[in-house]
């Protein structure tokens, strides 16, 4: 279950979820996605939105409980009403908005466009004539280093603090 802020779990995961359909928008404007595949494009938006928070949120916190200053973690929202994680520390004071929307941005484009990994990643995980083959192209993805560099990126700014 996701750590919430002036939000129910239930809440916290609509909004990621919508997050998700952003992205597979996004997707779907990018790639020919027949009808046939326009369940599969939500699909992957939402895993990939969901899938990246998830691993994020314990793994920042983890990082930063061997600071001076330990940081929590919530799944929020902004004032768009859309995800943001929100980093709190000790004394409930938050020190970090990060909106989901730029976490994934910056892991899954490069100046606007997709990156060629990504891309291909995501072709296969929407191209995949099964799920298991969807889900290897996705665990790959995550699995890349523009993902990793990303998401590097940001535990490296809250481990500076």
């Amino acid at each position: 279950m996701l750590p919430t802020l002036n939000l129910t779990p239930d809440e916290a995961q609509a909004l990621l979820l919508a997050e998700g359909d952003r992205l597979a928008s996004r997707l779907i404007q990018h790639f020919p996605v027949g009808l046939h595949n326009l369940e599969r494009a939500h699909l992957v938006g939402r895993t990939v939105a969901v899938t990246l928070v998830e691993a994020f949120l314990p793994t920042a916190e983890t990082i930063t409980r061997r600071l001076a200053q330990p940081l929590s973690l919530y799944v929020s929202a902004d004032t768009r009403g859309r995800p943001e994680l929100l980093a709190v520390n000790r004394d409930g004071e938050a020190l970090e908005h990060l909106p989901v929307d730029e976490l994934l941005e910056r892991a899954l484009y490069v100046r606007g466009r997709l990156h060629p990994q990504v891309r291909a990643e995501l072709v296969a995980a929407l191209q995949a004539e099964n799920e298991r083959g969807a889900s290897l192209a996705l665990v790959r993805l995550f699995r890349l280093p523009q993902v990793l560099d990303a998401t590097r990126h940001y535990l490296n700014r809250y481990a500076g603090r």
